[in-house]
Protein backbone atom coordinates (compact mmCIF):
# COMPACT_ATOMS: atom_id res chain seq x y z
CA UNK A 1 0.00 0.00 0.00
CA UNK A 2 1.22 3.28 -0.58
CA UNK A 3 -0.08 6.85 0.71
CA UNK A 4 -2.46 7.08 -2.34
CA UNK A 5 -3.92 3.76 -1.15
CA UNK A 6 -4.21 4.53 1.91
CA UNK A 7 -5.82 7.57 1.95
CA UNK A 8 -8.50 5.92 -0.06
CA UNK A 9 -8.70 3.32 2.17
CA UNK A 10 -9.49 6.17 5.15
CA UNK A 11 -11.79 7.34 3.21
CA UNK A 12 -13.39 4.46 2.61
CA UNK A 13 -13.61 3.84 6.24
CA UNK A 14 -15.45 6.96 6.91
CA UNK A 15 -12.00 8.39 9.30
CA UNK A 16 -12.18 11.93 10.04
CA UNK A 17 -9.88 13.78 7.65
CA UNK A 18 -9.26 16.38 10.54
CA UNK A 19 -7.84 14.20 12.46
CA UNK A 20 -5.03 12.49 10.77
CA UNK A 21 -1.90 14.03 7.69
CA UNK A 22 -0.88 11.37 5.17
CA UNK A 23 1.76 12.94 3.02
CA UNK A 24 2.89 16.53 4.50
CA UNK A 25 1.67 17.73 8.17
CA UNK A 26 0.36 20.97 6.73
CA UNK A 27 -1.44 23.34 8.98
CA UNK A 28 -2.48 19.45 10.59
CA UNK A 29 -2.94 19.93 14.86
CA UNK A 30 -4.23 17.64 17.29
CA UNK A 31 -3.77 14.93 14.50
CA UNK A 32 -1.79 11.57 13.55
CA UNK A 33 1.06 12.27 10.57
CA UNK A 34 2.87 9.81 8.35
CA UNK A 35 5.27 11.71 6.92
CA UNK A 36 8.71 11.11 4.78
CA UNK A 37 11.73 12.47 6.54
CA UNK A 38 15.02 11.86 4.53
CA UNK A 39 15.08 7.99 4.46
CA UNK A 40 12.40 6.99 6.48
CA UNK A 41 8.37 7.47 6.66
CA UNK A 42 7.54 8.70 10.06
CA UNK A 43 4.06 7.89 12.02
CA UNK A 44 3.71 10.49 15.04
CA UNK A 45 1.15 12.91 16.58
CA UNK A 46 0.86 16.82 16.71
CA UNK A 47 -1.03 18.58 19.49
CA UNK A 48 -1.34 22.17 19.68
CA UNK A 49 0.76 22.35 16.72
CA UNK A 50 3.63 20.86 18.16
CA UNK A 51 5.21 17.61 16.33
CA UNK A 52 5.77 14.58 19.58
CA UNK A 53 8.90 12.29 18.65
CA UNK A 54 7.95 9.39 16.36
CA UNK A 55 6.05 6.13 17.75
CA UNK A 56 7.30 4.45 14.39
CA UNK A 57 9.47 4.84 11.78
CA UNK A 58 10.04 2.69 9.06
CA UNK A 59 12.21 2.78 5.41
CA UNK A 60 9.27 0.84 3.53
CA UNK A 61 6.02 2.97 2.52
CA UNK A 62 4.60 0.02 2.53
CA UNK A 63 4.75 -1.34 6.18
CA UNK A 64 4.85 2.69 7.24
CA UNK A 65 0.82 2.55 5.63
CA UNK A 66 -0.07 -0.66 7.11
CA UNK A 67 0.75 0.06 10.35
CA UNK A 68 -1.03 4.00 10.35
CA UNK A 69 -3.65 2.06 8.86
Amino acid sequence: MNIQELRQKLYEEGCNASMYAIGQRGSASDAYCLTHNGNEWQVYCTERGVDQSPFYTSESEADACQYFF
